[in-house]
């Protein structure tokens, strides 16, 4: 998880939310046919999966590769009706991650929320596992969403194998300084905020370079 920066609020959302808002709450209170999915909206669509770098907010997994991406609220509409349409309270997360987190709602032990916490200072990584260093919030994230699901644990381990390749070759080209930049540049772009689990790369580059001793030239 990585911490995310809120886009501006579509349009489409702005002119339609109230009225929006007030069917959901209709409908949620009679529950007569389907549910309202107005939120769903193209154009808000597309705005969240520009913010999240079209990854899941919260195990940072790449989501269209593999299945289509759910708008998850973050307190859920189940229980927060009247912020059905709030921006503040949209993203997008994995269908797994959605379904993990369910109707959740806890005021004294509330999940991490990438936009609002330092999440990068409450989860650390153990080479592919999901720490927790921020007290129960962090550890109710982890296991609520199942951060160390198999699959997970699988997929960061092979990110963070190719990140170790990388280290490994920068140790030996330190004579070779037009090598040694290039590889730091792949170094750079596995932790970045677009790439896929950059959070576990960052920790583990941090990590490694302190013990191998290795400086960005």
């Amino acid at each position: 998880m990585i911490g995310l920066a809120k886009g501006l609020e579509p349009q489409v959302l702005t002119e339609n939310k109230a009225p929006w808002t007030a069917d959901y709450i209709h409908w949620h209170s009679n529950r007569n046919g389907s549910a309202p999915r107005d939120y769903a909206h193209p154009d808000i669509r597309s705005t969240l999966r520009a913010e999240t770098h079209a990854k899941c907010a919260y195990c940072e997994g790449r989501i269209n590769d593999v299945a289509y991406d759910s708008i998850e609220h973050i307190l859920p509409k189940s229980v927060h009706p009247s912020l059905v349409c709030t921006w503040d309270n949209l993203t997008i997360v994995c269908p797994r991650c959605n379904t993990n987190k369910g109707d959740y709602d806890s005021p004294s032990c509330p999940l991490l929320n990438p936009y609002q916490d330092d999440v990068e200072q409450a989860l650390a990584f153990g080479g592919p596992l999901a720490l927790p260093r921020g007290g129960p919030r962090s550890r109710a994230t982890i296991t609520r969403l199942d951060l160390n699901r198999m699959e997970l644990l699988f997929a960061r381990a092979q990110v963070l194998q190719k990140l170790d390749l990388l280290l490994d070759l920068v140790e030996r080209a330190t004579s070779q300084s037009a090598v040694t930049e290039s590889l730091w540049l792949e170094i750079d772009a596995l932790t970045e905020g677009s790439s896929e689990f950059a959070s576990a790369c960052r920790h583990f580059l941090a990590s490694e370079s302190a013990k191998r001793g290795l400086t960005r030239p």
